[in-house]
């Protein structure tokens, strides 16, 4: 249940790139990072649907409780999340937690609360428990999503946004809005949506469209277009394809951007800026 906290990890690689030397590469590897959020994110917005049992109606303790009992997927090193339920409630607890560059760590907690809507779709809500941070500096966070059961299918209508500053001091919003279908059989997931924020006085907005991937690979498919203002309008587009190289144009300027699709990357320590 913390799909924006790999959505923060990724614009921390943007933090990481706009507060160094901007090139065309930093934007291209920084754009991927986005671009990956989309989709591992949401396996944490999922931890509260991927159990829910098929064919009856959904129980909010029951759905925290094996919520908790799940292993979790997105985020590195893979025990790096507790989780722990008590009734219809979910804490997330991250002991340097970091994503798929290893830019950005994360310590602290998310509390979630779910509740029945209707036999077949749950609401969750979401927020920091007071203690988030990414590398060191305090994240203020908040999401909602409603689960809706089809079959083995799980419908997520989510909406986060999340605030920060970077080392520098430059603030940092994000606010997204995501259509997200989790398939509980494989766990593997698609994604379309928006997101959009600033960082300092650099706006940007990321769109999402058929992003796909499963636990422990590479996206599948999926492409993501990116627009962000540094002191000129910049235009980079982001595409997957099962491998783990991504392709990206920066201002039509081609890219191949390797991604460590299974974490190894979690011993890297930022060197400069970031979240």
């Amino acid at each position: 249940m913390t799909r924006p906290i790999l959505n923060l990890l990724a614009i921390g690689c943007f933090a990481f790139a706009l507060e160094g030397c901007i090139s065309n590469e930093d934007l291209a590897a920084a754009s991927v990072s986005t671009a990956l959020s989309g989709a591992k994110n949401t396996r944490q917005t999922r931890a509260a649907s991927d159990h829910l049992k098929k064919d009856t109606c959904l129980d909010a303790s029951e759905a925290a409780a094996e919520a908790a009992a799940a292993p979790s997927a997105g985020l590195y090193p893979s025990d790096c999340v507790q989780k722990t339920a008590e009734g219809p409630s979910l804490h997330v607890e991250y002991d340097s937690c970091t994503g798929p560059f290893g830019y950005v760590h994360l310590e602290g907690g998310l509390d979630v609360d779910l509740t029945e809507k209707s036999c077949d779709v749950l609401h969750a809500a979401l927020e920091d428990s007071g203690d988030l941070r990414a590398n060191g500096e305090a994240v203020e966070y908040t999401a909602s999503a409603d689960i809706t059961a089809d079959g083995d299918l799980r419908m997520l209508d989510y909406r986060g946004d999340w605030t920060s500053r970077t080392r520098q001091g430059q603030e940092v919003f994000v606010t997204a809005e995501l259509d997200i279908v989790v398939d509980r059989m494989t766990a593997c997931i698609e994604v379309s949506g928006v997101s959009s924020g600033y960082l300092g006085e650099h706006d940007f907005t990321a769109d999402t469209r058929g992003y796909s991937v499963c636990p422990d690979a590479c996206p599948s498919a999926g492409r993501t277009e990116v627009e962000i203002d540094l002191y000129s309008e910049r235009k980079i587009a982001v595409e997957f394809d099962g491998s783990e190289i991504a392709k990206v144009t920066v201002d039509g300027e081609a890219h191949e951007v390797t991604m460590i699709c299974a974490g190894e990357d979690t011993e890297v320590e930022p060197t400069r800026g970031g979240v």
